[in-house]
């Protein structure tokens, strides 16, 4: 089924993938479960990128309806390595491909966290996000089931005004491509509220806060909330799945997205 994550008239036709199961029935007794996973399979060596991700996919699917797969920024626009891009964005398409005949969204997420032996863990947008994204967008745009995560965890940002011009940037430059995807945007990694964010203009906007960061304040979100936007937990460590957690997330329309599936090889 959908879960719809906002009620404002704007925000109505926003959703994110819940639960294929009927957990959330019984939460009383049993946490429901989270959504879907974050794949970290394309961050390892490009060796074995083919003979993994699709594997990983079909693993994972079971009792989710949702696939996070964090994509190397540098290993998708760079000539630095002993590969090939292009290669790299076929078993991406392939990976996609898969996740979708399986009836999985798929969020695609920009990932510039160093990892194996690639990332020059950019704690924020460069020229190579935009880059990235008219490639990545140029090969998914308004494909039916998948959704872009413009930039993983942005960090080191000296003010909200400077995060909010980033992400309104790249925002504006990926439906200057003309995609229409659901679209992801992440608040920096270190905030503990989403109450002074300052919001990004646009449509199909969905907030991905991650884990939560610091010890969950009830308090606090319950003045997150109070700003009926979009919402999804895009990476929930397992030590704080918790029921009182999920069954909070399920009661708000939150979706959330396990972290993680690591990689294998």
């Amino acid at each position: 089924m959908f879960i719809k994550l906002a009620t404002t008239a704007a925000a109505a036709a926003l959703f994110v993938s819940g639960l294929v199961t009927a957990t959330s029935a019984s939460a009383a007794t049993v946490a429901p479960l989270p959504d879907g996973v974050t794949l970290s399979t394309l961050q390892q060596q490009p060796g074995v990128w083919g003979s993994v991700l699709s594997a990983a996919i079909k693993e994972t699917a079971p009792g989710h309806n949702i696939v996070r797969i964090q994509v190397q920024q540098d290993w998708m626009t760079s000539d630095n390595y002993s590969y090939d891009p292009a290669e790299y964005l076929k078993v991406l398409e392939s990976g996609v491909k898969t996740a979708r005949h399986l009836g999985l969204t798929v969020v695609l997420n920009d990932q510039t966290e160093e990892n194996y032996v690639a990332g020059d863990n950019d704690p924020m947008p460069t020229t190579a996000t935009w880059a990235f994204w008219k490639l990545v967008a140029g090969a998914f745009k308004n494909q039916p089931g998948v959704i872009f995560d413009l930039f993983n965890e942005p960090r080191e940002h000296p003010t909200w005004a400077a995060w909010h011009t980033s992400m309104q940037n790249l925002y504006d430059s990926v439906r200057g491509y003309g995609a229409r995807n659901t679209i992801w945007i992440e608040p920096p990694v270190s905030t503990t509220s989403l109450w002074p964010m300052p919001l990004v203009k646009g449509y199909g906007i969905v907030y991905s806060f991650h884990h939560p960061n610091g010890p969950f304040n009830w308090a606090t979100w319950a003045k997150n909330l109070s700003r009926h936007i979009p919402l999804v937990d895009g990476e929930l460590d397992a030590a704080q799945a918790t029921k009182p957690y999920l069954t909070f997330l399920r009661e708000h329309h939150i979706g959330v997205t396990i972290w993680t599936v690591p990689a294998r090889g």
